[in-house]
């Protein structure tokens, strides 16, 4: 699932993670991609690829050792939109701006979806 947010920037700052991610391409200008998914309610961070600023390959176990293949957002409180439909307008600097066709917003307290919003674009 694609978000157009970074709640992981929420879990390196509360956490004090020290480790800092290198953009290798300007397609990947985080450093990492984050792979997300809502299962039932939860959302839960189920994938993470990257690079660390000393070349060294970051994933899931680099920031969840004891994690065994997906870890509740736990961290993570706000509205994420969800992107889906048609690209209405294309790039928009660092593309959290595109604009597609609807989004769904879902609603998360603590890494629980309390609530689902289908938001139309006018």
């Amino acid at each position: 699932m694609v978000m157009n947010t970074k709640p992981l920037r929420e879990y390196f700052a509360q956490s004090g993670a020290k480790l800092r991610f290198r953009a290798n391409s300007s397609a990947l200008w985080l450093g990492y991609m984050p792979r997300w998914q809502i299962v039932d309610d939860p959302l839960y961070l189920i994938g993470l690829e990257g690079t660390l600023e000393n070349g060294a390959k970051a994933s899931l176990s680099t920031f969840f050792p004891d994690a065994s293949n997906r870890v509740l957002a736990f961290w993570h409180s706000g509205t994420p939109p969800v992107p889906k439909g048609w690209k209405l307008k294309k790039f928009v600097h660092m593309s959290l701006g595109d604009v597609f066709e609807y989004d769904l917003l879902f609603e998360v307290l603590r890494g629980d979806v309390v609530s689902t919003i289908h938001a139309k674009r006018r």
